[in-house]
């Protein structure tokens, strides 16, 4: 019998007077004086939203602006979902959105954090339209039950897309803020199914039906990797990091994680094939480009505390881990150039130890550059030059005319 299994949900979309509904979900306890929680969708004006529950409301705040509304009856037109919290009880799970990333790429992702950070399990909102992704879940369902681990991963599906109404795909360039150039692209049209996340409401739905009763949940996507330098100890690859994300959560209630991510990127993938996990060797070595993401255990919260994209409401931080984003896997792209300036890029000894040592890959490298020795013949060689506005651009200026022997720089 297969230890590892998928299950899959759908989000309880409706209309109400117009107003689009992502989901209504029915209190875990009536101690918290609630009966039901509905979750409107980005854009709904917060008044809109209360006029329709009338004096049954009982509380109302807007995240991110999406109204989410406590109310002690349901109005007719809709239907809740109970809770389910023994599904995750005890495990350490990740909340997670998948926007077209192949079924490979998704358990080399589950199977990592599996491996080398305790993860149990997964709630992964699909972005495709709800009945319209068979092939990947019938991919994934097999995938998973023959890796052989305890993993069990929901699929949550949505007849209402989850991205922002006026950008293109999330795959393409333009959503990449470094990408040169990106402001005189030709930009596809906008597509909310595939477009960047904007119903960021969808971690608090996590929680509330799924999540009340984990040891610990992290938030990352699946074009992210988790990083910890112990995996570069003698023996590191071959065994779990001693102190997981998930393990500050659980001993620190109340508190949270803060995950901080870098953008990482191939030097080249191999012609044809889609980026992996293992092509990326590199860093911008004049720029960082961050992202922030949380772990937390839901014990200790109180209902204000509201799980965002990029925080928890209300509570601070206890520690901090770092992870790396695949930006060619959540961009894929037929040149690495579209995503960074290459001139920007050098390869980072900790991406090539886990290309090697964990995926057993043999990536592309970045070319070698030999450097031939200038004879000192009693000169020195100077520019003189003007420049503004130029700041991006000086240290790599700078850089490469000192390697063809340039001494002194008058501005």
């Amino acid at each position: 019998m297969p230890i590892g299994r998928l299950s899959l949900r759908s989000l309880n979309t409706a209309k109400l007077d117009g107003l689009s509904v992502l989901d209504v979900v029915v209190a875990p306890s009536a101690d918290e004086g609630a009966g039901f929680t509905l979750f409107f969708a980005k854009g709904v004006a917060l008044d809109a939203a209360k006029a329709q529950v009338g004096k049954s409301l009982v509380s109302a705040v807007a995240l991110n602006g999406a109204p989410i509304l406590q109310c002690d009856a349901l109005p007719t037109a809709l239907t809740a979902a109970q809770p389910e919290l023994a599904m995750f009880a005890g495990k350490n799970v990740a909340i997670c959105t998948r926007n077209g990333e192949p079924v490979e790429r998704v358990l080399d992702w589950l199977e990592y954090h599996h491996d080398f950070f305790a993860m149990d399990g997964a709630v992964i909102f699909n972005r495709a339209r709800k009945g319209k992704d068979q092939g990947f879940i019938k991919k994934l369902t097999s995938a998973i039950e023959a890796c052989e681990k305890p993993l069990h991963v929901l699929l949550v599906e949505s007849d209402h897309p989850l991205g922002a109404a006026d950008l293109p795909p999330e795959a393409h360039p333009f959503c990449v803020g470094e990408a040169p150039g990106r402001h005189r692209m030709k930009v596809p049209d906008a597509d909310p199914w595939t477009s960047p996340l904007a119903e960021t409401s969808i971690y608090e739905i996590a929680r509330q039906r799924f999540l009340q009763h984990a040891r610990a949940i992290m938030n990352i996507d699946i074009c992210d990797l988790l990083y910890d330098p112990v995996l570069e100890t003698p023996g590191g690859f071959k065994s779990r990091v001693p102190k997981t994300p998930f393990d500050i959560a659980a001993q620190n209630p109340g508190a949270a994680v803060k995950m901080i991510g870098r953008h990482c990127y191939p030097w080249r993938h191999r012609g044809g094939k889609a980026a992996k996990f293992a092509d990326h060797i590199c860093i911008q070595f004049d720029q960082a480009r961050i992202r922030n993401r949380w772990c937390v255990s839901p014990q200790g919260l109180a209902s204000e505390n509201l799980f965002r994209l990029l925080r928890i409401s209300g509570i601070e931080v206890c520690s901090t881990v770092g992870f790396y984003r695949y930006m060619a896997v959540r961009h894929p792209v037929n040149r690495i150039s579209k995503l960074v300036a290459k001139t920007s890029l050098v390869e980072s000894p900790s991406l090539l130890s886990m290309s090697a040592n964990i995926f057993n890959y043999k990536p592309v490298r970045s070319p070698k550059v030999d450097v031939k020795k200038i004879k000192r013949d009693g000169t020195r060689t100077a520019i003189v030059t003007t420049m503004k506005n130029e700041g991006p651009f000086i240290l790599e200026w700078i850089a490469y005319h000192q390697a063809i022997g340039v001494e002194d720089f008058l501005v």
